[in-house]
């Protein structure tokens, strides 16, 4: 699933957590966030762990297609 990066950090930093503070309240590690940050892209399985810990629906968190 390709993630909307910004979004993602928008919501982080909306509750004040570090990168460690939401993989562990994700329940992934520190690395996965990591590598999913640089790619761009994760398991829809851990983008669902990630919205639940941002306290967001997935779909708040996925790449939007540009309209043109």
């Amino acid at each position: 699933m390709k993630l909307d990066i910004e979004q993602l950090e928008f919501y982080r930093m909306s509750l004040m957590l570090n990168q460690g503070e939401l993989a562990q309240k994700a329940d992934i590690s520190q690395a996965t966030l990591s590598t999913l940050k640089n790619r761009g892209t994760c398991s829809k399985a851990t983008l669902k762990k990630i919205a639940r810990a941002l306290e967001v629906d997935p779909t708040e968190l996925l790449l939007k297609a540009k309209e043109g």
